[in-house]
């Protein structure tokens, strides 16, 4: 719906097998995957080269840790228009 071609996959090991064999732009996951965490996912698939846009899905209230950091995140539930604008938005350049 907004312009983007997903693929979907059940667990954060497929997910990165999928990563390795196709070139992606945005990863979008939940932090609180069963077995590896979204983000243990995102340091694994960013190895080489770091060009994948992380995008973090939690059901947990924004922190002060994630209101400063470089990455994205959206507490869920979200709208259409949060996702959206999460897609648009530049990553910071934390230097």
């Amino acid at each position: 719906m907004l312009g983007h071609h997903v693929s979907s996959v059940s667990s954060a090991e497929e997910a990165l097998e999928l990563l390795g064999k196709s070139a992606f732009d945005v990863l979008l996951t939940d932090i609180g995957l069963s077995g590896m965490s979204g983000e243990d996912l995102a340091a694994l698939s960013r190895v080489e080269p770091p060009l994948l846009e992380i995008i973090y899905s939690t059901g947990l209230p924004p922190s002060d840790a994630h209101a400063n950091s470089a990455h994205r995140y959206l507490t869920k539930p979200y709208t259409m228009a949060q996702l959206e604008h999460a897609l648009q938005v530049e990553t910071l350049d934390v230097g």
